[in-house]
């Protein structure tokens, strides 16, 4: 049962980057300066590294483990957020999202595999609804840290930390 609740959470955890984006897209677009067809080239470049990772997860998952893969990869998610926190440049914020990219895939591939030979239907079902509950909290952060005038960042370095803190669990 204990690896099962791990699984829930790392569903949990992965679907929290990805969701901050659309909340926090006009206050990023201000900081940057871009325009606003900029968010056009965000989900490219995380899909696309994403699909390398997706490809490699096989042959992570068979040399270092799911367990490695899945603290490895949500502790790479927790850099992946914090650079886009701390990202000086629209540039530097897109080679960022390449790297959150990049751990998700490797997570996501991983998991399913590894869900799909050992939990039930029922398990999987839940496993999918915690991506929900994560894709539902990280707006709401967002949402919090802008209404009250800090901006978008302190929302993505909140979420890295929470990433860091389930990596290192993860780690243990």
């Amino acid at each position: 049962m204990f690896v099962v609740a791990l699984a829930y959470l790392a569903f949990f955890t992965i679907a929290l980057p990805p969701s901050m984006l659309g909340v926090a897209w006009p206050s990023i677009q201000l900081s940057f300066g871009v325009p606003l067809s900029a968010a056009g080239l965000v989900a490219p470049v995380g899909v696309a590294t994403g699909l390398v990772s997706t490809s490699m997860a096989a042959g992570l998952t068979g040399r270092f483990g799911v367990g490695r893969v899945l603290a490895g990869g949500t502790l790479l998610s927790a850099v992946g957020l914090a650079g886009n926190g701390l990202s000086a440049t629209w540039w530097q914020f897109l080679a960022t999202v390449a790297v959150l990219g990049f751990a998700g895939g490797a997570i996501d591939a991983s998991l399913n595999a590894y869900a799909a030979r050992w939990f039930g239907p029922g398990r999987m079902t839940m496993l999918h609804a915690c991506y929900g509950v994560g894709a539902a909290l990280s707006p709401l952060i967002v949402t919090v840290t802008v209404a009250a005038g800090a901006g978008w960042r302190p929302a993505y370095l909140i979420v890295s930390g929470i990433l860091a803190v389930v990596g290192v669990v993860f780690a243990v």
